[in-house]
């Protein structure tokens, strides 16, 4: 309401508050994004993101599926919660290479274990919601919990520090991961659902936006900047850094990399699964 007051003050009738963000509503009527030298997508990517498939409410036969998961700095003492986003983004892999954006999920305020047990019957292989080839994590705060507990209930899985170098590229993961994402989207192979599609489901809405407002600062040495502005998130895209890069390493990056194990919080292999509008399943 303040930004639209601010921005049209001689006309009232549109000063009212709607289910827009402020992200949202900088971006589509702003157009902030566009004059901001910064932002990670240049030029007509932002368009070259969007694509013509439709969102899917559960996985498709014989098609074949990836995810990322981005973890906020919660806790797992009881009764301790987080105010930032834990963020899962499903995939799929189509032909030629191409990556689809087909589901997402957010969690906030929510016990760790239970939020943990939740995403592995979305994600597991077997009696998942999205069964999924393969998916990577941010290996830190909680994701160093899912990471071991995902690997106990067989769901194949690596860790990934986003501070640690890749060895192919010598950049950090982060960067490696954005500059492949960014390659694979200038070349047509990674696209969001349609824009109705888009504009329809919050959560998916709200990713592409962070994806508008994303900022990449060039620094002195080998790796840059990339992040959100201040006072926005950047979860979303963290997630799908990580489910694009899962896609598109899977046959090498889960042979060969390992993330440290450390103690985790014991946690129960016979879980009680309940797809989201399903029956309940035993992993």
């Amino acid at each position: 309401k303040a930004l639209k007051a601010g921005m049209f003050p001689k006309n009232p009738e549109v000063h009212y508050d709607g289910d827009m963000t402020e992200m949202e509503f900088n971006t589509q009527y702003g157009m902030i994004w566009m004059d901001d030298i910064n932002t990670f997508l240049r030029g007509d990517e932002p368009e070259t993101l969007v694509g013509s498939h439709e969102l899917l409410a559960a996985a498709r036969s014989g098609e074949h599926y990836f995810f990322g998961l981005d973890t906020s700095a919660g806790t797992l003492m009881p009764g301790k919660y987080d105010l930032d986003f834990t963020a899962l983004s499903i995939w799929r892999l189509s032909g030629m290479g191409i990556k689809e954006k087909v589901w997402s999920r957010e969690w906030q305020s929510i016990e760790p274990l239970s939020m943990l047990e939740e995403i592995a019957g979305i994600v597991h292989p077997q009696t998942g919601l999205f069964p999924c080839d393969f998916g990577c994590v941010d290996y830190s705060n909680v994701g160093i919990t899912s990471v071991e507990m995902f690997k106990r209930l067989k769901i194949p899985v690596a860790g990934v520090i986003f501070a640690t170098t890749d060895p192919t590229s010598h950049k950090n993961y982060k960067n490696a991961m954005a500059n492949q994402f960014q390659f694979e989207l200038q070349a047509g192979r990674v696209k969001y659902p349609k824009m109705e599609s888009i504009d329809r489901d919050k959560i998916m809405r709200k990713h592409y936006h962070q994806w508008l407002a994303l900022e990449r600062n060039v620094s002195v040495g080998i790796n840059d900047k990339i992040a959100a502005p201040i006072g926005l998130h950047d979860d979303g895209c963290m997630a799908d850094l990580l489910a694009i890069w899962a896609a598109d390493k899977n046959s090498t990056f889960k042979k060969v990399h390992t993330a440290f194990r450390i103690g985790v919080a014991s946690t129960n292999t016979s879980i009680v699964q309940k797809r989201p509008g399903g029956q309940k399943r035993y992993l």
